[in-house]
């Protein structure tokens, strides 16, 4: 047996020869090889979960660092005001929905769903959409109902005025509102409201992180010959420092903002790869910076947003690696709406390096950039990775030389659109896989395996690659409550009633087999953790025998909210997969987690 190292460096897992995947059979095949007892399973889990060293847990401020600097280079009543965003605590109880599935896609087959048990026909699995979608909407109105509430607590607090604070245009998408406050009226929520407030922000000035391309992802003419694979059906949302005008694409609501250069750029990337999809962008300001529930529910009868995308920096200076609020209020929609989000690395490579918010998110799929003519990561492409020890990018898309919309632009704001058109495309042929945001991301995880030289720290897991993801993988996932997760490892007739099993069928022709797990974690939790030594919400591990029992794989990062793990099988038969929940730190969260297994 020998030490693999996982993910990027950061993880220790136990690799023996040959490889691992997971497929669609809950229930263990009756001429399963004999597997692991389960006291030896329990020793490699604790030997794994023991692997990672901690990192330097920071230090926690009620202000952020540069609003703090600001208060104090200034007297205490100077009659600055202050453009801030006041982070609410607005937990809410979860809304009671569950969703556990699988699906097998082999190609030159139809592919094989079966959701809470039952194999799923294309009505069964939308009447399964508009369920998830009210269970968002629901969460949504809780949120909005809790902003009332605690806005007016707020005031009663510190003897602020509702208006006051009702003037920064709330957002329950976000839990956070944009105000203009003195220094004495901050000073006064820290002293007699922080029970109701997370923290304080300084409200920084967005900035912009500026056809082979397409080739080089597999999304080539040959790919999208067939409308299936266009997008159609699937809404798109970006946020820019502005939005093209009408005319130059065709299926777009402009739903704020005055045109650019780079937002024609960006908007007819999504055009091109995602050339049947609804596009919907936003231009952020001062006031206006998340989606509202009027366009993630689709408007005026168009698509409802199912991936999200922006192509930005929420701060012109953010190279301190901290996790902050907009990483918080992305993280939050994400969880909450299960929708995915495609976030831009930065071009802060010859810099200092930091990978920009809110582009350190958990739940954010953030994207580096690399040059598809040489298959190499650009020198500018952020890729220092956040305080929270999170691995960061995700992945690597097209970005150098990129024309579109009658410009040519270099950046990470170009690979981005490429991975959001692309999950568009997916979700059109794969409708059942809407509004799972785990789901995606880990197939987006599983299928980068596309080689790009510069290094994994830059690169990511890989070059995204359109043609695996199209063809060949097997899905799990699990959408439950907290408490789900200990009924599902008790009733899958494993070796472990503490663990999910997956037992699934590989064969020895099968190559370059990947495994990615994925699970949400609320920005909230992670935003009041953020200088803790582990500031995951919730952690899992994983561990792959195979049909002899042996351990073939394995994967434990305390850091990460992803595990995964590449290998080549030498043996036909079945595989058993366990997944560990090896820490429940928010006890508040739900259990939105997915296992993802391709192969060449």
């Amino acid at each position: 047996m020998n030490i693999f190292d996982c993910t990027r460096g950061r993880s220790i897992g136990l690799l023996v020869t040959g490889s691992f995947i997971l497929g669609t059979a809950i229930m263990p095949e009756a001429n399963a090889a004999p597997k692991l007892l389960a006291s030896e399973v329990i020793k490699e889990f604790q030997t794994l979960n023991n692997t990672v060293v901690p990192r330097n847990a920071g230090y926690k401020r009620f202000f952020s660092k540069s609003l703090q600097e600001k208060l104090d280079a200034v007297p205490y009543d100077d009659g600055t005001n202050y453009d801030v965003a006041i982070l609410l605590r607005l937990d809410v109880d979860e809304v009671d929905f569950t969703s556990v599935g699988s699906a097998k896609l082999i190609k030159g087959e139809p592919p094989l769903v079966k959701i809470n048990g039952g194999v799923t026909d294309e009505l069964a699995a939308k009447r399964h959409l508009e369920v998830q979608s009210e269970n968002a909407k629901r969460r949504f109105n809780q949120k909005k109902l809790k902003t009332q509430s605690t806005i007016r607590a707020l005031a009663n607090a510190t003897g602020l005025s509702e208006w006051q604070l009702w003037d920064g245009q709330t957002n329950p998408i976000s839990d956070s509102i944009n105000v203009k406050l003195s220094k004495q009226e901050l000073y006064k929520i820290k002293s007699l409201a922080s029970g109701l407030v997370q923290g304080i922000e300084e409200l920084d000035v967005p900035v912009d992180d500026v056809a082979s391309a397409m080739v080089s992802t597999g999304v080539d003419p040959a790919v999208l010959n067939f409308p299936s694979r266009q997008g159609s059906g699937v809404g798109i949302f970006m946020t820019e420092t502005g939005c093209a005008e009408y005319g130059l694409i065709n299926n777009y609501t402009r739903y704020t903002g005055d045109s650019s250069n780079h937002a024609e750029n960006v908007v007819s990337i999504l055009r091109a790869v995602s050339p049947l999809s609804y596009i919907y962008c936003k231009q952020i300001t001062f006031w206006h910076r998340y989606p509202t529930a009027e366009v993630l529910n689709g408007l005026n009868g168009n698509p409802q947003t199912d991936v999200m995308t922006m192509s930005m920096s929420s701060y012109q200076n953010d190279s301190d690696g901290e996790y902050k609020n907009s990483d918080r209020g992305w993280d939050n929609i994400v969880y909450d709406w299960n929708i995915p989000f495609v976030k831009s690395a930065g071009n802060r490579g010859e810099q200092e390096g930091a990978v920009t918010s809110p582009g350190k998110g958990y739940n954010s799929i953030t994207v580096g950039n690399y040059d598809d003519a040489t298959d190499t990561i650009a020198n500018g492409s952020s890729f220092v990775d956040p305080n929270t020890g999170a691995a960061k990018p995700d992945l690597s898309a097209p970005g150098e030389a990129i024309s579109a919309g009658g410009h040519t632009m270099w950046g990470t704001s170009q690979a981005a659109p490429h991975v959001a058109g692309f999950i568009a495309d997916i979700l059109s042929v794969y409708p059942w896989m809407k509004r799972n945001a785990a789901l995606v991301k880990a197939l987006m995880l599983a299928d980068s395996v596309k080689p790009i030289t510069g290094g994994s720290d830059k690169v990511g897991v890989g070059g995204l690659d359109f043609n695996r993801t199209l063809y060949n993988g097997y899905m799990h996932w699990w959408n439950g409550s907290n408490a789900d997760y200990d009924n599902w490892a008790a009733s899958d007739n494993g070796v472990l009633d503490w663990a999910i099993e997956v037992d699934i069928e590989l064969t020895s022709s099968m190559s370059e087999v990947r495994m990615a797990l994925t699970w949400l974690n609320r920005g909230s939790f992670t935003y009041d953790h953020r200088a803790d030594a582990y500031p995951l919400g919730m952690d899992f591990s994983i561990m792959v025998l195979d049909p002899t029992g042996s351990i073939v794989a394995s994967s434990g990062d305390m850091l990460q909210p992803y595990e995964l793990v590449t290998f080549n099988p030498t043996q036909s038969g079945t595989y058993s997969v366990f997944i560990n929940r090896v820490h429940n730190r928010d006890t508040d969260s739900a259990v939105k987690a997915a296992l993802v297994t391709t192969w060449d």
